[in-house]
């Protein structure tokens, strides 16, 4: 498989199964309807290129699996806390999370926790650590990234144009939604 198949799959992957709470919350404020069903596509479109975009730029021939064994570790406890709890990662969050005492985090364990490891995070790592990876030279690599970027860029645009009317709405008055999105707010909320 391609460096770029990887991203592409693994991005697919994190949309699908770490960003229920995020749909959840969605569907909430725009509920599923013929008027609104498009608009969720190209949401969950526009997301998967976000996601894109932000591995193709972290990544490179030798970090490429471990920043998506990382990630999808990190998508998984995530995605656990916000569907189980209501919690948003934020760098609140993550700040108490460093602070947190041994008794603290021991309560928060639970065997439900290590399913969503197991399935979301693990499983899929070991995927990703088994695949083989087809590396071109660092020219045609270079290409590809670019020709996916272009791509991935143009999809967000176009999804976003075609509705407009809904992510004018969806950015200006419901932007905790956003806060919803997994591992990209998560990932934000680490760097900040």
């Amino acid at each position: 498989i391609t460096t770029t198949k990887l991203i592409v799959i693994s991005a697919i992957f994190l949309v699908l199964f770490d960003n229920f709470a995020f749909f959840r919350d969605v569907i909430e404020v725009y509920p599923v309807s013929w008027g609104n069903i498009g608009f969720l596509l190209s949401l969950a479109v526009a997301l998967t290129g976000v996601i894109i975009l932000m591995l193709v730029l972290i990544s490179s021939k030798y970090t490429i699996k471990p920043i998506l064994i990382l990630i999808l570790f990190i998508a998984s406890l995530a995605s656990y806390f916000m569907n189980n709890y209501n919690a948003v990662i934020d760098h609140t969050m993550i700040q108490n999370i460093f602070s947190t005492n041994v008794k603290e985090a021991v309560d928060l364990f639970s065997f439900k926790l290590v399913l969503y490891v197991l399935i979301l995070g693990l499983l899929p790592s070991l995927l990703i650590y088994w695949v083989e990876v087809k590396h071109g030279t660092v020219k045609a690599e270079f290409i590809l990234r670019l020709k996916l970027i272009a791509i991935t860029v143009a999809v967000i645009f176009f999804s976003v144009l075609i509705f407009s009317k809904f992510y004018t709405s969806f950015l200006r008055e419901h932007k905790p939604l956003r806060y919803r999105t997994n591992p990209t707010y998560s990932l934000y909320s680490m760097g900040k």
